[in-house]
Order: C-alpha cells, then structure tokens, then sequence
C-alpha cells in the first residue's frame, strides 16, 4: 500500500490576494502542505504558507475548513487533533503570521467572512466540552455563533439556534458581496434543509440573537444558495426534481419559478456563478461530469457548449471574472 500511496500530489490552486495556494503532498506526508506562489508558471517554486505535519510529533494533526478574507489578508482554519472531530480554529495572515484570535469547540461548521473581515461566522454546541479523539457524548442545539476579530471567543455571540429541534445542525454562509447571511437548518434523520437569510448592513452592531427571514422554511427537500440580485435568489433544489432544477425566488413576495428544469438524464450537479452575468451549470451523468453551457443570468441562454470529461470533477475554484480552474480523477 506504501508503494500505491508514494507519488507526488497537488491540488487545484485557488487565488487569494497576490497569491495562489495549493496544497501538496510528496507522496507519504501524514498531512498535505500548504504552498502558494505568485502566478501560476510551471517552473515556479512555491513558498511554504502552513504545514501542518508541524504541528504534531505523530503527524494527527489535521488542519480544514479553509476560509479566506476577500482581499486575501487573513486565513482561518481549523485544526484538528488525533483525529477528533472538534476543531479549534486559528487564523494566520498574508505575512505567514498566527493572528491572536482562537475559537475554541468547534464542530460541524462552515466559516463565513464579513466582507470587511471584521468578523467570521461559525457553529458549534453551546456549553459543550471539546475532547480528543471520538466522543461518544450526545450533544444538542448546534448554533450559529459570531465572533468579531481581535476579541476572546468567550466573548462570541450566540446569533441564531433552534430552541424546539435539539437535534438538528445549523451553519452559515455569507454572499459574495456580503450582503446576506445565508443560514441553513438541517435535519439529522432526513437529506432535507430549510434556508433562511439576514441582511448584514448593520453587521457591525451584531450583539445578539437575529431573526431572519424564512426563503424556505419547510423541511421538505434540499435548498442550495447560488446567487442573488437585488430582489431574488437562484437556488438549486431537489423539491418536486429528483434530479435537482435552478428555481429563482423572489424575497418580495416569496414566488418560485423554474430557471433550469429539471433533466431526466442526469443530476443537476452544481451552479456557479461566474464573470458577473453568467453561470456555469454542471451535470453527472453515468459517472461523468458535463459542462453542457454557459448561461446568461437567470438562464437566458447564451453561446451553448459543452464538455465532456471522463471521471470525476473533484474541486472548482473560480478567481476573478472569467477564471475557473478544477481538477477531476
């Protein structure tokens, strides 16, 4: 097994601020390392940004969960020990240096930005005690909490729970420029979720509970935030579409329209939306990937092609208007 696992790894880069990071791996590293260099020339040789083998004598240190700040200025990441999955999250700068900032008892979460990176949004469970390794300790209420930068996390502040459903998990994600608070509630006996969303123009006097808006609040299938306008939202869903179709809701009035239909061929995979006007709609179809289009916002559509790989598109990361890089195996 030794001889199958010791090649050389990379992963797709992704840009952030002057920089484009990737991960990689000599081939039987306990942990992959984070480089990054600053254009994307083959002969180039990255600079070390974080190891995460460093970390620990034994190589169980893991880091995830990598969120970073718009501008890329500040990177928080989560790290995790002997293979627990409570996660302390840390946060290093563009300058290779750790921030002061620790949030400690993490799990189940996403991280989301401010996009004045005042602050990051994150989950866990209230009053509960971080261990190494697995825990067989029930927990209940998972939250969405807010920490602001270059305070104590004891400081955090409890934004949104589910006082009547103990069971189910709660995360957040924050829109492209900033100006939602996505928030997903899902369920732990069924692949359902309801969505919510809050505005953040007031971010800055974030200091207690929020109530925000139902988008949908019936836990009747999946809801996947794509992208907004001023008055609606794109999101991907299973309801009623066991193959997943792009639905556009309105916030006025709460009205869903179809954007994609539903395909009886293959599963509407994912939506990206890319160079400001356009998006990107992937299929699977008989374990492939397919690239059938680019479309015009809110699907009017325009220039049609398609691309078919062979195997399994594994990441995308799209950086800036008209970038989208991925990797497949």
């Amino acid at each position: 097994l030794s001889k199958l696992f010791n090649y050389e790894r990379y992963n797709c880069p992704s840009k952030h601020g002057k920089f484009y990071y990737y991960s990689h791996n000599t081939g039987l590293q306990n942990q992959n390392v984070i480089f990054r260099q600053a254009s994307l020339k083959e002969k180039e040789n990255g600079e070390e940004f974080l190891d995460p083998n460093s970390l620990a004598a034994d190589g169980t240190t893991s880091v995830s969960m990598l969120k970073w700040t718009e501008d890329g200025s500040i990177l928080a990441y989560g790290v995790s020990e002997k293979g627990s999955d409570w996660v302390v999250v840390r946060f290093r700068g563009a300058d290779k240096q750790d921030l002061h900032d620790v949030i400690k008892g993490v799990k189940h979460s996403e991280l989301a930005w401010l996009k004045d990176n005042s602050g990051i949004f994150y989950s866990k469970y209230p009053h509960a005690k971080a261990t190494v390794g697995k825990s067989a300790e029930k927990h209940e209420y998972h939250s969405l909490y807010f920490h602001r930068m270059g305070t104590d996390d004891e400081q955090d502040v409890l934004i949104y729970d589910k006082t009547d459903s103990p069971d189910n998990m709660i995360t957040g994600t924050v829109t492209e420029d900033g100006k939602y608070l996505i928030i997903y509630v899902r369920s732990s006996d069924v692949p359902f979720n309801t969505m919510y969303y809050q505005e953040l123009s007031n971010h800055k006097k974030i200091s207690g509970k929020i109530k925000p808006k139902p988008l949908f609040d019936k836990m009747d299938a999946k809801y996947m935030y794509v992208d907004h306008d001023n008055d609606s939202m794109l999101i991907l869903t299973n309801r009623d579409a066991p193959m997943f179709k792009l639905i556009r809701i309105s916030l006025k009035d709460g009205s869903v329209s179809d954007v994609v239909p539903e395909s009886k061929q293959a599963v509407l995979d994912y939506a990206l939306p890319v160079a400001k006007d356009r998006l990107l709609i992937i299929y699977l179809e008989d374990v492939k990937i397919e690239l059938p289009s680019r479309l015009e916002y809110y699907c009017q559509l325009w220039s049609p092609y398609k691309m078919v790989l062979a195997g399994n598109i594994k990441q995308f990361k799209i950086n800036g208007p008209h970038v989208v890089l991925f990797e497949w195996g």
